[in-house]
């Protein structure tokens, strides 16, 4: 046999081996997600906790969740939002609860975490609340939750509005106390408006009774300036408290 064969016999089995693992990788089941093979993106990056690694939804995405999950977390509640396309054994509870207690999703002591798992290709999900967040995000919440943003979005193939308005409607709650996209935060901003003009009446009021009226004077013929500070941040490992789940929480189909 001449070298030339051999080559070519060499080169096809490399082909032929190669095709095969192809066409069997393509065949292979997808993967299934646990608590034990998906990644906690923000033991990695401090400003994460979207984790994505199907990419089911779009990076612009998990970046707007990343942002109100760092409001959370400057309440309080620590979160985890995992979006997949398959869990194991289609268990969105188990992997859940497996994750607020493998990782300690929530402070030690207050226990305030919150983990979201949704299995995409198998139309299931979980919010699950830890210990200490249960009586401010009960069960009834949680449901009422994914029946008006959840489910709805999902159903019409949008997992990306579906994930987004989840969160942010669960942040509404924890901080307005209405878990609504948009009502709590009027209600607070007219609440807030209200108080501020009668302190300034008041304060007003005050001002020209010790004055005997001079401070009209000087109110309308003076101004005013004001300034902003921001402040930045930088990329770092985050770590989770410690918190404990212990089943609470709304999860089911759509």
């Amino acid at each position: 046999m001449t070298m030339k064969k051999i080559i070519a016999i060499l080169l096809l089995t490399i082909m032929s081996l190669t095709a095969s693992a192809g066409i069997r990788d393509w065949f292979k089941a997808p993967t299934e997600w646990s608590a034990d093979n998906i990644e906690m993106v923000h033991l990695r990056d401090s400003n994460k906790w979207c984790c994505n690694p199907d990419h089911v939804i779009k990076q612009e995405t998990c970046d707007s969740i990343d942002f109100w999950c760092k409001k959370l977390n400057s309440k309080g509640v620590e979160s985890v939002i995992v979006i997949v396309k398959n869990v194991k054994d289609a268990d969105c509870f188990r992997m859940s609860q497996d994750i607020g207690n493998k990782y300690g999703v929530g402070n030690k002591e207050t226990r305030r975490g919150l983990v979201i798992v949704v299995a995409y290709e198998q139309r299931k999900y979980f919010i699950a609340t830890g210990q200490g967040l249960e009586q401010d995000l009960t069960d009834a919440d949680c449901n009422r939750v994914a029946d008006s943003y959840l489910k709805p979005a999902m159903k019409d193939k949008d997992p990306d509005k579906a994930m987004l308005n989840t969160v942010k409607a669960i942040h509404n709650k924890l901080d307005w106390g209405v878990a609504e996209l948009y009502k709590g935060q009027q209600a607070r901003e007219e609440k807030i408006a209200i108080i501020a003009l009668i302190v300034i009446i008041v304060v007003f009021i005050f001002l020209c009774i010790i004055t005997k009226g001079e401070f009209l004077d000087v109110f309308f013929c003076s101004g005013g300036g004001s300034s902003y500070h921001g402040s930045g941040g930088g990329w770092s490992g985050g770590s989770f408290g410690g918190g404990s789940f212990g089943g609470g929480g709304s999860g089911g189909g759509w």
